[in-house]
């Protein structure tokens, strides 16, 4: 594209163009096999190792990853997750990385309620034997905790050398107090940190403001 725009003496837009390939962007792995994303993994590891670049690797395949039903994305269930990111974190090995754990993760959890009662949007189903829409199986906040949990825990065991960063949302989102909560629930005092704003275009102002209000609870939280 770039070279067509210079072709036809569209120089401006070929120079924007060329700006944006050169801006670094993570690598995402959002599907596969854990032997195909250990392997592919390790390739995007090796190349930065040797190019003395830390890659950011960005995964995106949890169970119910869009919450309209059963299997429809994401890994079917936490055994294959638990697998999964197994060979991800194998994959990374003693290699440096910066890793953002699970995109959505924290802001669409199955079946739960925000702090003020309010019941989520995230209500994955599969159809009975009779054809009713009922709740699907593994589907609950306590097991979508528990697999960031146990992600967070492969990745800081065998990936020693990696930071690795949980979902905090972004400003629009969850309120302050159910995004410390549930980054809290996940672990994030043996993570990096939390990163916002993946999925969304909030300004960066207030994702400063956000991001330390987040900070500072979580912080007074856990010396009460």
């Amino acid at each position: 594209q770039i070279d067509d725009l210079m072709k036809a003496g569209a120089f401006r837009d070929a120079a924007l163009l060329n700006v944006m390939v050169a801006t670094p962007k993570g690598f995402w792995f959002t599907d596969g096999s854990p032997e195909a994303v250990r392997n592919a993994v390790r390739s995007v590891v090796t190349r930065g190792a040797r190019q003395e670049r830390i890659p950011l690797l960005v995964t995106y395949n949890h169970t119910f990853n869009d919450c309209t039903g059963y299997g429809t994305s994401g890994v079917p269930d936490s055994d294959a997750y638990g697998a999964w990111v197994e060979g991800f974190a194998d994959g990374i090995g003693n290699e440096k990385a910066v890793v953002l754990l699970e995109l959505n993760s924290l802001g669409l959890i199955p079946y739960i309620s925000t702090l003020d009662g309010k019941s989520d949007v995230c209500r994955p189903t599969i159809a009975d034997t009779s054809g009713r829409r009922v709740p699907a199986p593994g589907a609950t906040p306590e097991q979508r905790f528990a697999d960031i949990r146990h992600a967070l825990d492969s990745l800081t065991t065998k990936a020693r050398n990696a930071a690795v960063y949980l979902d905090g949302t972004h400003s629009a989102w969850l309120s302050v107090g159910d995004a410390a909560y549930r980054l809290t629930k996940a672990g994030v005092g043996r993570a990096a940190g939390f990163f916002l704003n993946v999925g969304n275009y909030q300004p960066t102002r207030r994702l400063i403001q956000y991001g330390t209000w987040v900070s500072k609870c979580i912080y007074f939280a856990s010396k009460a």
